[in-house]
């Protein structure tokens, strides 16, 4: 449920509350690596458009350890 309404919160631009789910979603272990890569990358996305470059890069680097 975090994935999704994580995704949907961040097509909404609500940058905070989408960050939160997106990062439970990252981290839930019962998610498809996929979905969790996913995330990981719309993070770093998102990141990206707030110009943090570390938390841009970590998440690019937690997206690439999942395959």
């Amino acid at each position: 449920m975090a994935f999704a309404l994580g995704h949907a919160l961040a097509e909404r631009q609500l940058w905070g509350k989408a960050r939160l789910m997106l990062e439970q979603a990252a981290e839930d272990r019962e998610l498809t690596l996929n979905a969790r890569r996913r995330s990981w990358l719309r993070l770093a996305e998102m990141a990206d458009q707030d110009e943090d470059s570390e938390r841009r890069a970590r998440c690019y680097e937690a997206a690439a350890r999942l395959g």
